[in-house]
């Protein structure tokens, strides 16, 4: 999706990611209305079946890279013998396997990037939404 700044663009993204509602119509995702569904099930459908890379990455201040990109797993109830089998697993492709003990604030902007698209793969959703994913990466690892 691409637009002017201020175009809505982000917010279409959170619409999409069950994360804020439309101010008029109908969205379904899965056949489920999202617009008329309860909070719980607007929450399960979020948490099975979309990953979402934000704009400004929303790590959490105080977890390491590890604990960031396993947050979704424990949402999932991952047992943590495999919670740690696909944090590394994914560390590793995105090249951030170095960071996994870092705070957020001790690593780069491209570093914190790829800490936020892994904490979004790690599910395997079906959906993977990213409000400007590459922003904050040089253009090879972009």
């Amino acid at each position: 999706v691409m637009g002017a700044s201020g175009s809505g663009k982000s917010t279409l993204l959170k619409i999409i990611g069950c994360m804020d509602s439309p101010t008029s119509g109908k969205y379904y995702l899965d056949d489920t209305e999202v617009t008329a569904a309860s909070r719980s099930q607007v929450h399960k459908l979020r948490k099975e079946k979309i990953g979402y890379v934000f704009q400004h990455f929303a790590l959490m201040d105080y977890y390491t890279a590890y604990e960031n990109i396993e947050l979704p797993l424990l949402a999932a109830n991952v047992k943590r013998k495999e919670r740690k089998r696909i944090i590394l697993k994914q560390m590793e492709h995105l090249g951030i396997l170095s960071e996994r003990n870092k705070l957020p604030g001790k690593m780069s902007g491209g570093q914190q990037q790829r800490v936020a698209i892994a904490r979004a793969l790690v599910t395997n959703a079906d959906i993977i939404l990213a409000d400007e994913p590459t922003g904050a990466l040089d253009q090879k690892t972009g």
